[in-house]
């Protein structure tokens, strides 16, 4: 049992509902993968868990376009010169130290830090595109290659971000997946 703070729609949230979100299955609980699974020992089990080999996992994101983002503050003007981004970070089960994945494409922002406990997740960054809130177009493509034991326990979060270089960056939009239910080919995702 996890204790979540549904107030704020963190990324703690967000990888829980990617949890639950799974097309095939809308039980109301998600089983631990096979081999977290067992009636041995804890100490059995982690020699079972050390065990288990790492599977190869390769996939790749376009990152192609937005449409009619929310402006906030709403006192800026249109003209404005604000930057939007896209990042997309891409969370495992093994993240816990930097290296276990990797990509290209987009501009590496990952951290040494890690966030709340998660480990140190792989973050890229597209491109900026200035002054277009409306219809910002990115048609970047990022590659990414990760070793995991726990294949069906990599998340996606896609967050688009604004940013006017006077003040923080203001996130306008996110969505999180588990990357066993993203469709292959192309796919709106409506943030």
């Amino acid at each position: 049992m996890v204790a979540l703070n549904w107030q704020t729609f963190d990324l703690g949230v967000q990888i829980n509902e990617a949890m639950f979100a799974s097309v095939d299955d809308r039980s109301g609980y998600v089983l631990k993968p096979v081999q977290l699974r067992g009636a041995k020992t804890s100490l059995d089990q982690n020699e079972t868990i050390s065990k288990v080999g790492k599977k190869a996992v390769k996939f790749s994101v376009n990152i192609i376009s937005a449409q009619q983002l929310p402006r906030i503050p709403k006192e800026k003007r249109i003209d404005d010169s604000s930057e939007l981004y896209v990042e997309v970070e891409v969370f495992t089960a093994d993240d816990k130290a930097k290296g276990v994945a990797t990509a290209d494409g987009g501009v590496d922002i990952s951290d040494n830090g890690g966030a709340s406990g998660l480990g140190a997740p792989l973050k890229r960054r597209t491109k900026a595109v200035k002054n277009n809130f409306f219809s910002p177009l990115w048609d970047e493509k990022m590659n990414f290659r990760l070793e995991t034991r726990f294949e069906s326990l990599v998340f996606i979060r896609f967050a688009v971000y604004s940013d006017d270089g006077s003040s923080d960056r203001v996130l306008r939009a996110s969505y999180t997946t588990k990357l066993v239910c993203a469709a292959q080919g192309n796919q709106l995702i409506g943030l």
